[in-house]
């Protein structure tokens, strides 16, 4: 489904601009109106579906629009949250993605049995097939937000961290510079979403910001790759500031 077929781009001023052949660019004239515009997608997801799978990744490129989406009211309609990928640390730590992403939407969330939030952290032994099977195929996943790093990572799939375990649609691996490990959904699960948002609004990563609209088929980068290999559509939402900052 195409995101601009039921939403009016000009209540919010937002520009498209085509990429590739399923891969948009949309920009916004500020960070607020970005955020805006997520609360108007997430509203038009939870409308369409009676079960609304909705798959984020961790990190804080989300922190205000989870911010704003705790203090929303929706239509009391199941919807289950996944986590592209988690820091394997204790679900208490601040270094935990699940906890950061209950406390945002801590006030949605609270006594909201129709909320379903399914952690990476509760199974202790890091079984990835016990893992999979908890997570709906990638085309049952309705809507997916991804952040991307400064040195375009997404999820927790980057260039140069070690691989421990692989599996189809997961793999656990290891950044030197941390002390801990991380669990990921893979890169073949991300390209075969139906509907991916990749938000950028930061000036660390223009660069990044620029290698998605030039797409170069050489890149190594993760975000690149998946915008090469994904199989549904693909929207980079950003601001007109960083447009202006290429």
């Amino acid at each position: 489904m195409r995101i601009e077929d039921k939403i009016n781009y000009e209540d919010i001023l937002i520009e498209e601009k085509l990429i590739n052949k399923n891969i948009f660019l949309l920009i916004s004239p500020n960070a607020s109106h970005l955020n805006k515009f997520l609360l108007k997608i997430f509203a038009l997801y939870n409308k369409k579906y009676s079960k609304f799978n909705l798959l984020i990744s961790g990190g804080r490129t989300f922190n205000k629009f989870l911010l704003l989406l705790g203090k929303k009211k929706f239509k009391e309609k199941i919807m289950n949250i996944y986590l592209t990928d988690e820091r394997m640390v204790k679900r208490k730590s601040n270094n935990s993605n699940e906890r950061k992403i209950l406390k945002y939407l801590g006030i949605y969330n609270k006594n909201k049995k129709n909320i379903r939030f399914f952690s990476l952290l509760e199974n202790p032994n890091f079984n990835l097939n016990m893992i999979a099977n908890k997570y709906p195929s990638p085309a049952k996943i309705n809507l997916c937000l991804l952040g991307v790093g400064a040195d375009g990572h997404i999820a927790s799939i980057y260039v140069k961290s070690k691989k421990i375990v692989k599996h189809k649609n997961l793999l656990i691996c290891k950044n030197k510079y941390e002390y801990f490990n991380r669990i990921s959904l893979s890169l073949d699960y991300l390209a075969r979403i139906p509907v991916i948002i990749i938000l950028i609004q930061d000036l660390k990563k223009t660069k990044i910001l620029d290698e998605c609209m030039k797409l170069r088929k050489e890149s190594t980068l993760p975000v690149i790759k998946l915008l090469h290999k994904s199989k549904g559509i693909v929207y980079v939402l950003t601001s007109k500031y960083y447009m202006n900052k290429l």
